[in-house]
């Protein structure tokens, strides 16, 4: 069977590789099989799961359809504002890869498109609604023989490969969002090297913005240290992209990060409760609480099905009273007029899913 990404096989083994803890300074870091929360740097050891008084009540459904994608994890899925539509597209199962669209919307369940021309199949590729242009962009991934760095964009039911004078190298699991106030597309990191040996990844931490049709690096003094998987969210209550966690196949990061301009900052030493570290987690900011909200991910051989809530400089726990399973690869989009995020799929410590979830707040 192919090899899929190292830390997926983790949580399918009986066996996991303990790897000792590595100091980065301020950043927090735990060896990738750890399942319990790391120390935040300089700060306060992580506390158990609580709310916070004022955290908004968030309830998480299950939305059945008569028709859903096969099971997956690291596709990718946004709210096609333009569309109006969530947007799925590719990921993988183990051996097989995937080069399907489709869409889903609450009332009319899921879909699939089939537009005449579609990007190659892919995994981990990273998928953001481009507030600027009107469309979906995507960037990057890997399929089994290579990593990439194609743009597409799509528009009204149809994929179209941009070229971009200059782009980022080819990665996958490189974190992507939209700043509002910036009026542009942002990735950050992610990863290539090897497709067969996870110890020889290349792993990232540059920048860079997409708009108009190009893509532009971003000087940063600063970076968080490079890794895949990264959580990046654009806060617009408090006016910067905040950035979780994420991993360096030896390390899985539990550190929090806000971007402003071309600034990074690190904010773990201010936090006195942090999600436990983790990369492959959902994110997307709940316009109805006005906060971030994270869910899922794993840690080495551990998966999380916790919600977390970030707002105004702080992480609180919220306790659903019915969530979804765990499952990490898990992509977690929000539809801000009607007010509601969607996750599909995801792989869990059974395999993989293809469950649509619904989080309303």
């Amino acid at each position: 069977m192919h090899r899929i990404h190292a830390h997926l096989l983790l949580v399918l083994s009986v066996a996991a590789l303990v790897v000792p803890t590595v100091s980065l300074g301020v950043e927090a870091a735990t060896a990738r099989p750890a399942a319990t929360p790391a120390p935040l740097g300089n700060g306060p050891a992580l506390a158990g799961p609580t709310s916070a008084p004022g955290t908004p009540p968030m309830n998480w459904s299950v939305s059945s359809s008569s028709v859903s994608p096969p099971k997956r994890a690291e596709s990718m899925m946004v709210f096609d504002v333009a569309d109006d539509l969530f947007l799925l597209f590719g990921g993988h199962s183990g051996n097989t890869l995937y080069r399907d669209t489709w869409k889903y919307t609450v009332g009319g369940g899921w879909t699939q498109l089939h537009p005449s021309v579609s990007p190659p199949a892919r995994r981990g590729g990273s998928m953001i609604y481009d507030g600027v242009d009107h469309y979906v962009v995507l960037f990057g991934g890997s399929d089994y023989r290579q990593y990439l760095n194609d743009t597409w964009e799509f528009h009204a039911g149809k994929w179209t490969q941009l070229s971009p004078s200059t782009a980022p190298s080819p990665r996958r699991v490189a974190g992507v969002t939209y700043d509002v106030a910036s009026r542009h597309v942002v990735l950050f990191g992610g990863h290539a090297g090897s497709l067969s040996v996870p110890a020889k990844y290349i792993f990232y931490n540059d920048t860079w913005t997409f708009r108009g049709g190009a893509w532009t690096q971003l000087q940063t003094p600063v970076a968080p240290a490079p890794r895949g998987e990264p959580t990046i969210v654009y806060d617009p209550l408090d006016g910067y992209i905040l950035g979780f966690g994420g991993y360096n196949y030896h390390i899985t990061f539990g550190d929090t990060w806000s971007l402003h301009g071309s600034v990074w900052t690190n904010l773990s030493s201010t936090m006195t409760l942090a999600p436990p570290a983790r990369d492959g987690a959902g994110a997307a900011f709940d316009y109805n609480g006005s906060g971030v909200v994270m869910f899922g991910g794993h840690q080495g051989g551990a998966i999380f099905n916790d919600t977390w809530w970030y707002h105004a400089g702080s992480w609180s726990a919220v306790h659903p009273a019915v969530s979804p399973a765990k499952r990490g690869g898990v992509p977690l989009a929000w539809d801000r007029a009607d007010g509601f995020g969607v996750i599909f799929g995801g792989l869990s410590p059974r395999g993989w899913l293809n469950d649509t979830w619904v989080l309303r707040a």
